[in-house]
């Protein structure tokens, strides 16, 4: 048992199976004692005394405890599919059976709210399934209480989980952490990275003759948020003396992703990844960060594997991303609210499908075929040409801008982008209809 005070102060254990031990908190204000206990058995109490405070500590068992740690299958809920499923969370009552489950945050302050669950019908539904069956299993068999720290978190690369030492040793990561070693590790590059971002801090409010602000961490903070800008909200602000910036768009050749608002790469395996929890819970996080009220996706079937893979997977996940019980966190440890896109579009790619609604791309064209090309390692190129693929011919292009054209002239107009639906479309007013 540990913890913190001042120094010097003294600390004493008491617990109801007769033992007591006594110590003082060390000069940097830490103190950490052992106790004797029982072989197992519960629930005992346990109390921890200093000076006029004293905690106490209720229906304590004492048996096995494990870790139980991993991506997706370690965390797989007992909520999700499981046999029996019904039956299972039905008679999960065991009293000696308990699971802590870690939240997944980074900042490390989560933790303190969380606590030790008992195995009730009720609790086991956001159990581990693998840790509730193998305490079970072992609870069953030596009749004593078990106990399941449950730390997983799906989608996490097992460099995460590993210091940078141990991956410097290792032959498959060793380049890349040694390279962080030679920076003076990641605390050097994260102090670093603070400096330089205080340095460009102090530019930017040197150019601009106004002051900067941090990102606020919550919703307080932005409701409390005064950027003391009103001024320049004024029509007749002088801005005369700001720099003038010229963006000259004849020289971006072609579109780059760059141009994009925002492009994240999920990683998902080509060709191999599966519409399972640990993807839905990826694609979850990202619809919970942005928000949107339309998604567009491959078709339901096509040429490549993915397509239709990939289509169920962003079906089924915009719908699991409104469920509440359904947690994921975001970037600083918080709390994503649940969030269901109201309509998704799939887009035709490679197989003749007919469109449920075609969008007037009139003007956009040309845009559309700078979007393609900038996939150019897999496309057409009159002077590179070395993949050998469907795509990678001039036909393929040819018939994307087709298609476009030819659904324009069947709704009217020079182009048009057609896309199925599995919802039913609905539309505010009559005129929306009219081009």
């Amino acid at each position: 048992i540990w913890g913190s005070g001042s120094p010097g102060e003294n600390i004493e254990i008491i617990t109801s199976w007769g033992e007591v031990s006594r110590k003082n908190v060390s000069e940097n204000g830490s103190w950490n004692i052992s106790i004797k206990t029982p072989k197992f058995g519960g629930p005992y109490e346990v109390k921890i005394v200093s000076g006029k405070k004293k905690i106490t500590f209720q229906d304590v068992m004492i048996g096995e405890v494990w870790l139980t740690s991993g991506q997706s299958n370690m965390e797989w809920p007992m909520w999700a599919r499981i046999l029996n499923q019904k039956d299972e969370i039905k008679n999960a009552n065991f009293p000696k059976i308990r699971m802590f489950n870690v939240p997944r945050n980074l900042n490390a302050t989560n933790i303190n709210k969380a606590s030790w669950k008992v195995a009730t019908s009720e609790n086991a539904v956001d159990f581990s399934a693998v840790g509730y069956f193998f305490a079970r299993e072992i609870h069953q068999k030596l009749g004593v209480p078990v106990g399941i720290l449950n730390s997983s978190w799906g989608g996490t690369r097992v460099e995460a989980w590993t210091s940078i030492e141990k991956l410097a040793s290792m032959k498959e990561s060793s380049k890349e952490a040694n390279d962080i070693l030679m920076q003076g590790g990641l605390e050097t590059i994260k102090k670093n990275a603070i400096k330089l971002s205080e340095e460009s801090r102090l530019k930017n409010e040197n150019f601009l003759k106004e002051k900067s602000y941090s990102i606020p961490e919550n919703i307080e903070d932005w409701y409390s948020l005064d950027l003391d800008d009103i001024h320049i909200s004024d029509p007749n602000y002088n801005d005369s003396s700001w720099p003038e910036f010229i963006f000259d768009n004849k020289k971006n050749k072609y579109f780059t992703y760059e141009s994009i608002y925002n492009r994240e790469n999920l990683k998902l395996k080509d060709g191999f990844f599966e519409n399972d929890l640990e993807n839905q819970l990826i694609l979850i996080e990202k619809i919970r960060k942005y928000q949107p009220n339309i998604v567009l996706c491959n078709s339901r079937r096509d040429r490549h594997i993915d397509h239709g893979k990939a289509n169920q997977l962003v079906n089924d996940s915009c719908f699991l991303s409104g469920l509440n019980k359904i947690e994921t966190i975001d970037q600083n440890g918080k709390n994503h609210t649940p969030w269901r896109p109201q309509l998704i579009l799939e887009y035709i790619q490679w197989n003749e499908v007919k469109p449920d609604i075609v969008i007037n791309i009139t003007g956009y064209l040309d845009k559309k075929i700078e979007a393609v090309r900038a996939y150019k390692s897999q496309l057409f190129d009159s002077k590179n040409n070395k993949n050998n693929t469907p795509i990678s011919t001039e036909n393929f292009l040819n018939s994307v801008k087709y298609r476009a054209q030819n659904l324009g002239r069947l709704i009217g107009t020079e182009a048009g982008e057609g896309f199925t639906s599995r919802q039913l479309l609905a539309i505010k007013e009559l005129d929306s209809l009219i081009k």
